[in-house]
Order: structure tokens, then sequence, then C-alpha cells
């Protein structure tokens, strides 16, 4: 946790402690052979995000309501069979797992309040580099 903290701010500018930890949502086993432990936490007040340019490529404020939206996820047959999770979040974006499985979960358990595990979803192959 004290890790996830550390890693928020150092990347995003965002300012949270221990005590605005809210819960953890599941381990996601990624392909290049780490555990991503998404930790969730809720603010008192809005902070500005800034990203750290060596470690963040962009940052994507999104309104919530997004990830619950109509067509969200959505599933990609695939030609070697089975089907590809996909969040389109905005006309120009659409997330894969890890970070698709992340906020599929996060949207049912947290905003929905349903249970879904999301560690067996697999990650496209241009993921993996």
């Amino acid at each position: 946790m004290d890790t996830a903290l550390r890693e928020l701010h150092e990347e995003t500018g965002i300012a949270a402690s221990r005590d605005d930890v809210v819960g953890v949502l599941d381990d996601f086993p990624a392909s290049r052979g780490i555990v991503i432990t998404p930790v969730v936490v809720l603010l008192d007040g809005p902070q500005r995000p800034r990203r750290h340019p060596a470690e963040v490529a962009s940052l994507h404020p999104l309104p919530l309501g997004v990830l619950t939206a109509p067509g969200v996820p959505r599933w990609q047959p695939q030609p070697a069979g089975g089907s590809l999770l996909q969040m389109p979040l905005r006309r120009d974006m659409v997330v894969h797992a890890p970070t698709g499985a992340i906020l599929w979960q996060f949207a049912e358990v947290v905003l929905r309040g349903h249970e879904l595990r999301v560690a067996e979803l697999t990650e496209p192959a241009f993921t993996a580099r």
C-alpha cells in the first residue's frame, strides 16, 4: 500500500495517505511477469494531477460514468478463439487488460456493488512488450 501511494504521488502528483485508502482490487498477473495490486483511494478534495514525464506518457481524467456507460465493456472476438476485453472510454481511446481489466473491476465492484474477478483475462499481444 505504501508503494502504491508513493507511486501515485511520484507519477501523478496526487497526494494520498493510508487514511484515504478505501480498499484494494484483485491482483492482476500481467504478462510481463509483474503482479499489479490496484489500490483504491477516496480523496477529501480535488487535486490537480500532473504527470511525471519520465514515468507517465499521458494522463486521461474521465468522469466515472464513462466506466458504466452502455457498451462498456465490449468484447472483441479473436481469430484464435476467445474474446478480448475492450474498454472504450472516449471516441479515440480504447484500453485493454491490464488497465482495462482493472477499470472494469473498479466499475463493477465500487460503482455497481457487484462481484467480479478479472485475473483470468488475457492481455492483447501488443501489451507484452
